[in-house]
């Protein structure tokens, strides 16, 4: 019921100083693990927060990219309402 679904572009791997993909996936995982219930727009501005502030950590390190974050979160209850109608 709380799935997440978490996209970035690759800024955010440049802000966080992560080197690829596999890397920045697994700090979102370890960082918001315990965030995942929360709902999405509040996960949203906490994960922001936490990029920003990895950058202020690290001062020095120019944004030469778009830091771009998007939480999809599947509301089950509603998909199963509508397999229900379409059936």
């Amino acid at each position: 019921p709380n799935m997440r679904l978490i996209l970035y572009t690759n800024g955010v791997s440049r802000m966080i100083g992560e080197p690829d993909r596999q890397a920045t996936n697994r700090w979102l995982k370890r960082k918001a693990a315990s965030l995942f219930s929360q709902p999405p727009a509040e996960l949203l501005e906490w994960l922001l927060n936490l990029v920003i502030g990895k950058r202020g950590s690290s001062a020095g390190r120019r944004v030469a990219d778009d830091v771009t974050l998007m939480i999809i979160a599947v509301d089950h209850q509603a998909v199963f309402g509508l397999e229900e109608r379409v059936a």
